[in-house]
């Protein structure tokens, strides 16, 4: 089971990536609006909505750094690309003074 501590920090991730996790939360879960609410405000539930919430949540963090990762080695391939074709271009020109 979580501790409290790995819970906030889950949530801390949570918002930090979803503007409005709440709304995916209920679409992703299937459960109610109260259900999610009490989740998100750490109030008692039922633990196989815990559970499922719980999961939901890890899943929604992982799916959120993956992206975060994609993006960063799509804009390392960019700046490489472009230091590339300056260096390039830089040759050129060389060559044309020469």
């Amino acid at each position: 089971m979580y501790t409290e501590k790995e819970f906030r920090t889950q949530l801390r991730m949570l918002y930090y990536y979803y503007q409005d996790p709440s709304e995916q939360l209920i679409k992703r879960s299937g459960l109610s609006h109260p259900t999610v609410r009490k989740f998100l405000r750490r109030q008692r539930l039922r633990p196989y909505n815990l559970d499922i919430l719980i999961g939901e949540v890890i899943k929604m963090n992982e799916e959120a750094l993956a992206r975060r990762r994609s993006l960063l080695e799509r804009g390392k391939q960019v700046v490489r690309l472009e230091s590339e074709l300056i260096k390039k271009e830089h040759m050129k020109k060389e060559r044309c003074i020469e």
